[in-house]
């Protein structure tokens, strides 16, 4: 159960609300200088470079306005990094306590039957992979679906026929996407039995 799954994973950093709260925002910060820097070169180019760079003073004064922007973003996407960092570090301290809280309430035969091996790869390699998606994908995935509704309306303000031609890929890429997701899952599932093996 997927949902249940992430419901889970989510409770363990529902705790650090203020961090979530300035990770959010940096996101945003991050995500919208990221597409108003995009948009912004779209007009150097257009008013200074296409036509013919005869305002020197406009052309700098355009670019350093773009720098600040891309600065400001890379400061965003920083103090995302390190709040989600801090975060995750918090969720996967307290998932190792659990883990081993449920260790102790079960019977000796339960570790008759599992490898020892087995069950260190749990504690070390399972939840670094869980730290990684809380670290990595969460925050990735927030920002490529803020991404791509503002890429899509920038697209659709600026040239309403190229955009619709992009739309019409889409479903190719998301069953692509889909297949490459399914034959991973299986990979990654075998990859992590064997390094249980290994331990």
């Amino acid at each position: 159960d997927m949902g249940k799954t992430v419901r889970r994973l989510f409770g363990y950093v529902a705790h650090s609300k203020l961090l979530l709260l300035v990770v959010g925002l940096c996101l945003l910060a991050s995500v919208f200088t990221n597409l108003g820097g995009s948009y912004m070169q779209r007009g150097i180019i257009n008013d200074f470079l296409y036509s013919g760079c005869t305002d020197v003073k406009g052309l700098a004064l355009a670019i350093m306005k773009l720098v600040g922007v891309f600065l400001l973003g890379c400061l965003a996407t920083y103090a995302q990094s390190a709040a989600m960092v801090r975060i995750a570090q918090r969720g996967v301290k307290q998932l190792r306590q659990d883990l081993f809280d449920k260790l102790q309430e079960l019977p000796l035969s339960y570790f008759d039957k599992h490898p020892h091996g087995e069950l260190m790869s749990r504690f070390t390699n399972d939840v670094d992979n869980v730290e990684v998606m809380i670290n990595n994908s969460l925050t990735g995935l927030v920002s490529g679906v803020i991404s791509l509704v503002g890429t899509f309306i920038f697209m659709v303000t600026t040239n309403i026929w190229l955009s619709l031609i992009t739309v019409a890929f889409l479903p190719v890429f998301a069953l692509g996407g889909q297949a490459l997701a399914k034959r991973s899952g299986k990979y990654y599932s075998g990859q992590q039995a064997a390094l249980g093996a290994v331990n």
